[in-house]
């Protein structure tokens, strides 16, 4: 939580995504399919002035399955979680367990309240 405090400050355009459920994969932008980008893109958002920061929200089956079916691809740089170039911001929703939709909307609100223009 306190590298999301951080995203506004040094981001100059924030993509999110969120993955519930492990109802599917997060998808990689076009310009990070390729696996030396990763490590490209995970630095530039890790640097004090990033252009493009990538966050995902998953909860923790999905982070798991992701971890378990791709795990060339998942990275832990000090106490944050890489998918590729996406930064997991793992949320924990209790008994929202199998409501997708409504654990994506609490991202959807949580969206500005984290990462204010």
């Amino acid at each position: 939580a306190a590298a999301s405090k951080q995203f506004h400050v040094r981001c100059g355009l924030l993509v999110a995504t969120a993955v519930f459920d492990g109802i599917r994969m997060i998808q990689h932008p076009a310009y990070c399919k390729q696996a030396a980008a990763h490590a490209a893109w995970r630095h530039r958002q890790l640097s004090a002035n990033s252009a493009i920061c990538h966050v995902a929200f998953v909860d923790w089956q999905t982070e798991q399955l992701l971890v378990q079916q791709h795990s060339n691809a998942a990275v832990r740089v000090g106490d944050r979680r890489f998918f590729g170039c996406w930064e997991m911001l793992r949320l924990s929703f209790g008994g929202w367990r199998g409501r997708p939709f409504a654990a994506a909307s609490a991202a959807k609100v949580l969206l500005p309240l984290l990462f204010p223009s």
